[in-house]
């Protein structure tokens, strides 16, 4: 892991090699930019790695709420900079919110009967994304279906 100080233009090594050893592709990985946590989910794990420390270690992390995100294959995974959560989605209606420092999920339901089909067994990954202009969640499962428009309530 390293760090980028773009002033003076410098790379600097946080970890050493190896401490992404665990690395398996169904848990992408997330910035929680309020808690200053890199946060790695999917795959049934949770681990986070603190990056105010100088050398950040992974530690595993349980919270509640959320097990069909952290269960789910390559979850999609993006920061609402507003709402300082990681805002989380793995196909169905489902939306999950993860406060970190509590350690609890919250799930919404869609409002909305019209939902996107579950999501492609490969996972999700980039296919979730945030759009800042708008304040609005894009998802999109596969290339002959509709995109999805989501929006978290105030």
């Amino acid at each position: 892991l390293g760090e980028f100080a773009p002033a003076p233009q410098t790379w600097s090594q946080r970890t050493g090699a190896g401490t992404f050893s665990e690395f398996d592709p169904a848990r992408p990985m997330v910035l929680d930019d309020a808690q200053r946590q890199l946060l790695v989910i999917g795959g049934g794990h949770l681990q986070s790695r603190d990056l105010s420390q100088t050398s950040p270690q992974p530690t595993d992390v349980t919270t509640s709420g959320g097990d069909a995100l952290v269960n789910a294959q390559g979850p999609g995974l993006v920061y609402h900079p507003v709402r300082q959560r990681v805002i989380g989605w793995a196909g169905g209606g489902a939306v999950y919110e993860l406060n970190f420092a509590t350690r609890v999920w919250t799930a919404y339901a869609p409002s909305s009967p019209a939902v996107p089909p579950t999501s492609s067994p490969r996972g999700v990954y980039g296919r979730w994304q945030y759009v800042k202009s708008r304040n609005v969640f894009v998802a999109m499962n596969r290339v002959d279906e509709n995109v999805w428009v989501y929006r978290l309530s105030p």
